[in-house]
């Protein structure tokens, strides 16, 4: 039995998705996705964010607030951006945009506490500063401590060596019940119609207050989606005890294939209007190096013994966003290695593969867009990695060692394959406009 497997018994065996507070909060939603990159090793419990981002995230969003007040909206689109050659990109919204008719009003408000709004009619969210205000105060009342205490004693009996603390729950819950507040007055202040997010599948309270102002919402897909992504998969759980988006609005239909999203999931395709206008000059026959946000220093090693033995080949280092500002100590850790070069946010994933055939890897969705540009994938597989699923295994090679990745490597072909697009269709507009207008 794997990890997730264990979780899943685990959450039966205390029926936690029934655990609700009197105002119908399914509690255990809340924490679900925290506690399980916990389990795994992959989160801190006492993971905090920078002094630095907290401020001028603290300052922007009260400036912000203003805006809600000025502009006029039908309809709010709430961002999980990333930045490209240092300009904040939501392909998403730039959807949304083609299939909203010209009259509609539309305020693009920026989540990414590391992003400023970069589109017209932009705001910053309100939530950085209830982040902020969660970590000094955690009042909840009697009721819920009860609550939550239950969960806490299951999660001790059954992670004992984990040492979970209730005030990372309590704060969980705090948050949860400041953000519902806020949305809440914000839809009925802007007297709002349709809400549209990025945020896979995790914008519980964001749900929760359009559900209760009778608000449409739609989830554009950020990332994979699998049966076993625990922050959109609910097999075997009733719908009626989860805060979910009315629509999830897909890559293609790939996707959702044998997944218990429990929303209604139309494809839409992608719009990968960017993938094609990458300026820096790139090695089509170097190696594309996608780091592991967890595992950032096996691809140190990794990118240092291809550079030896490859020694006329470039090795592009592409960090994960979630540790761009470490760049400088990575481009230190190559400096005497000059076929090595280290991508922050100017390029993306798309745009590299788009241009390089070879792509390294581990479990990621940049392995999926890699196979639908044509590339070779070349992916470390490690213990209780998700499964891949690709139409065709033509030129993808799963390897445990170096000696054996280099192997591969020697015996590849290192050109482009013609693929049948898979996993990012084109972005159908019509549809959207259709599902957005319905």
């Amino acid at each position: 039995m794997n990890q997730y497997e264990e979780f899943i018994k685990f959450e039966k065996k205390y029926n936690l998705f029934s655990v609700k507070t009197d105002d119908d909060i399914p509690v255990w939603q809340l924490f679900r996705y925290d506690i399980y990159n916990i389990v795994l090793g992959r989160e801190s419990i006492d993971r905090k964010v920078s002094t630095y981002i907290k401020i001028w995230s603290f300052l922007f969003a009260i400036f912000s607030q203003v805006k809600f007040l000025i502009y006029r909206a039908d309809y709010l689109y709430f961002s999980a951006s990333k930045i490209v050659n240092g300009v904040c990109v939501e392909l998403p919204y730039e959807k949304m945009k083609l299939a909203l008719n010209d009259n509609a009003k539309c305020i693009y408000v920026e989540t990414n506490f590391t992003s400023f709004p970069t589109y017209n009619r932009s705001a910053r969210s309100f939530v950085p500063i209830l982040k902020f205000i969660s970590q000094f105060i955690r009042y909840l009342r009697k009721e819920d401590r009860l609550i939550v205490d239950r969960i806490f004693s299951h999660l001790q009996l059954s992670y004992p060596d984990i040492g979970f603390k209730k005030k990372y729950l309590y704060r969980i819950l705090f948050l949860y019940r400041l953000e519902y507040k806020y949305y809440n007055i914000l839809f009925k202040l802007k007297r709002i119609k349709k809400v549209f997010f990025t945020k896979n599948g995790m914008a519980y309270a964001l749900i929760s207050a359009a559900r209760n102002n009778s608000i449409v919402t739609y989830e554009f897909q950020h990332g994979d989606i699998v049966f076993s992504d625990v922050s959109i998969s609910y097999e075997n759980i009733n719908p009626e005890n989860l805060l979910i988006p009315n629509f999830h609005l897909t890559y293609s239909s790939f996707w959702t294939k044998g997944v218990s999203t429990h929303s209604e999931c139309v494809e839409i395709g992608f719009n990968a209007n960017y993938n094609v206008s990458c300026d820096m000059n790139l090695d089509e026959k170097g190696f594309l190096l996608i780091v592991d946000l967890f595992d950032s220093e096996r691809y140190v090693k990794l990118s240092i013994s291809l550079s030896e033995r490859y020694v006329n080949t470039t090795i592009y280092f592409k960090l994960h966003p979630r540790i761009v500002n470490d760049r400088k100590t990575f481009q230190n850790v190559f400096s005497s290695y000059k076929n090595i070069v280290v991508i922050g946010t100017e390029f993306t994933v798309l745009q590299l593969c788009n241009k390089i055939n070879f792509v390294f890897g581990s479990y990621s969705t940049a392995m999926y867009e890699g196979y639908d540009e044509g590339c070779s994938l070349f992916i470390f597989k490690a213990e209780g990695d998700r499964d891949y699923v690709f139409p065709s295994t033509d030129n993808i090679v799963f390897y445990t060692g170096v000696d054996e990745l280099y192997g591969h490597i020697d015996t590849c072909q290192n050109v482009k394959l013609d693929r049948v697009r898979t996993f990012f269709k084109r972005f159908d507009v019509e549809k959207l406009k259709y599902i957005i207008s319905s």
